[in-house]
């Protein structure tokens, strides 16, 4: 078992991983200003349906530099993990696909 990053080496991943997370927070934020400005007269389920498709994205990268960060990570087993590229959002009533 490959041992994970500590003291300085951790403290600087999570902090990139931070802020990457960050980013991508403000982007989604931003990719919905967008949209609903091209999407004026969207109802409030098409709203809440183009906010999970990116909210989604959003979790799996999320969740990706969380593991990538945990003091307890295996890192051989890790490089066996398929993280997700393929993001299925169920609302309603629609199934979307996202490729992230």
């Amino acid at each position: 078992m490959a041992s994970p990053p500590t003291g300085k080496d951790a403290l600087c991943l999570r902090s990139k991983n931070l802020k990457r997370v960050a980013n991508r927070s403000h982007e989604v934020i931003h990719a919905m200003k967008e949209w609903r400005h091209q999407h004026p007269r969207a109802t409030f389920h098409e709203i809440e349906t183009a906010l999970d498709v990116r909210l989604a994205n959003l979790r799996v990268q999320m969740l990706h530099y969380t593991v990538l960060t945990s003091p307890s990570v295996d890192l051989p087993t890790l490089r066996e993990i398929v993280f997700p590229k393929t993001v299925m959002v169920k609302t309603r009533s629609v199934v979307i696909l996202t490729i992230g």
